[in-house]
């Protein structure tokens, strides 16, 4: 990125020009517009609007600041890891799972600034399983997870998702622990409450508003539902391309359902294992993690071109360190263990073989050099007409960026010829 990143919005970037976003300042209003089929991408416009204090919008920076984030998200799984895994009971090859996480499989996700919302969603997912399942309840750790579920929520559509699975997942854990005492919470079901009454209404909300993307603007298709044997199908292309693999089989898709899954049936089978905190954890976090990949299904499977695309495998590759984890609770010998986690790490291992090709980050710079060069023929008098990067004519979107002094306006020192 920092070889081959380029100053140029890309996309849905463009609109932050809009009459209505930079140049009417921080408001609520811009926040909170829903893009396309995301009800709202509240981290992504936030970010942006620091750059564009900090370094007058500077999409280079932006890159760097993304990625920087992607880090931190990086951090917190291991930090997840160390909560499920305490002490002498630490898991120190746990490094080679999360050695998958580097691959420029999600290239997408790392040069695109404006998919940062669902490097957001997913940060404050393991930010959110950090929070709860504690030996104790307290308000402090609920208004914490409640108020990063409503910042996933409003960051991209998979936070919706989490926020949900977690406020179920949770409600059971401490309802049944607290009923059997098995954890000491003299506030528990007040804690219970408070939670549901803050995320409820704020999850009725985001349904509430949401609004169908106009066709005539956005690629829509119509939803793909779980009663439909497309659905599945493409769910298994969609969860194996997620490990790695590209073929055109629904094999890898099962196998990689079976890896993720049989541990956490084996922990909740498990008389003595199934109400630990450590169980609960992992469970909802690959459970979690299951269903947002069957939204993006649902909301994308149905459109012309392939669900194997980059930028939605940030969604689902996180089930190979969680998935490691969830095998090395559910085995407790450790010759078994090491058989398993062998050949899970060999499993990945295969379907990631193929995905370290870095020349695509080189790949892109071309693409957004071209890119960068309509730009400047229109501001030299050209129709301002640039598929490669947006949709629509940049001509509006440009000179307002000019008139706010973007940085990628500055290169061009030109003054615009407007045509006879």
């Amino acid at each position: 990125i920092l070889k081959h990143g380029v100053d140029i919005p890309y996309y849905e970037e463009w609109e932050f020009f809009d009459v209505s976003a930079l140049p009417n300042g921080l408001s609520w209003q811009w926040l909170s517009t829903q893009v396309s089929h995301q009800r709202m991408v509240l981290f992504t416009k936030l970010m942006a609007w620091i750059n564009y204090k900090l370094f007058a919008l500077d999409f280079f920076k932006l890159k760097i600041m993304n990625y920087a984030f992607f880090g931190c998200f990086l951090y917190l799984i291991v930090r997840f890891k160390n909560k499920v895994l305490p002490g002498s009971n630490n898991f120190h090859l746990f490094p080679l799972f999360m050695l998958f996480l580097l691959s420029p499989i999600i290239y997408e996700v790392h040069i695109n600034t404006f998919q940062s919302g669902e490097t957001a969603a997913m940060f404050l997912s393991v930010l959110m399983l950090n929070l709860i399942f504690n030996a104790e309840i307290s308000y402090k750790t609920t208004l914490l997870f409640s108020v990063c579920a409503l910042f996933g929520m409003c960051s991209s559509s998979a936070g919706l998702i989490f926020a949900i699975i977690f406020l179920i997942c949770w409600t059971i854990f401490y309802g049944v622990n607290i009923n059997n005492n098995r954890i000491s919470c003299p506030y528990g079901w007040k804690n219970i409450l408070l939670v549901w009454l803050i995320l409820v209404p704020g999850i009725f909300i985001w349904f509430d508003d949401f609004k169908k993307p106009d066709p005539a603007l956005w690629e829509v298709a119509e939803l793909l539902l779980p009663v439909k044997m497309k659905f599945w199908e493409v769910y298994f292309e969609l969860l194996s391309y997620c490990f790695g693999f590209e073929w055109k089989s629904l094999l890898p898709g099962v196998l990689c359902l079976f890896f993720v899954l049989a541990p956490v049936m084996m922990l909740l089978v498990n008389k003595s294992q199934r109400w630990e905190i450590s169980t609960w954890l992992i469970a909802s976090a690959i459970i979690g993690t299951l269903a947002v990949v069957a939204l993006v299904v649902i909301g994308r499977g149905n459109m012309p071109y392939s669900i194997k695309v980059s930028r939605y495998v940030i969604f689902g590759y996180i089930l190979i360190p969680y998935t490691s984890i969830a095998w090395w609770l559910a085995i407790k010998t450790i010759v078994k263990r090491r058989v398993v986690l062998t050949l899970f790490w060999g499993f990945c291992a295969v379907g990631y073989s193929n995905d370290w090709n870095y020349s695509v980050y080189p790949y892109v710079e071309q693409l957004e050099l071209t890119n960068l060069e309509c730009v400047g023929n229109y501001n030299s008098g050209g129709d301002g007409v640039c598929p490669g990067t947006f949709v629509f004519p940049i001509g509006k979107y440009f000179d307002s960026a000019k008139r706010l002094d973007i940085h990628f306006t500055r290169q061009f020192e030109a003054k615009r010829i407007v045509k006879n």
